[in-house]
């Protein structure tokens, strides 16, 4: 399963938090779904960078990622949707 932890650096007060979480969970859930199981149907690549950031995604048993190196070739669409929506996600 997924945990999500929800914050805010603006110190909204909770109801107004929880307002937006209750708003905006479900969309966000759906959405990793989706891009999760189309992330799964691509096939992982290999890097030829020695210094870079690594991203890997796991759904039970399905595994995809990739290697953030400017000379490999694009990453797999979903996969770096998923983890761009992620890193916006946990700042």
């Amino acid at each position: 399963g997924a945990t999500f932890a929800w914050s805010s650096q603006e110190s909204l007060r909770s109801e107004v938090l929880s307002w937006y979480v209750d708003y905006f969970q479900p969309h966000a859930i759906q959405r990793l779904t989706r891009l999760a199981a189309e992330a799964a149907r691509r096939p992982t690549t290999t890097t030829l960078c020695a210094d870079a950031f690594s991203y890997r995604l796991t759904v039970g048993t399905i595994e995809t990622g990739y290697v953030d190196c400017p000379t490999d070739t694009a990453p797999p669409p979903a996969t770096q949707a998923l983890v761009e929506l992620l890193l916006r996600a946990t700042g």
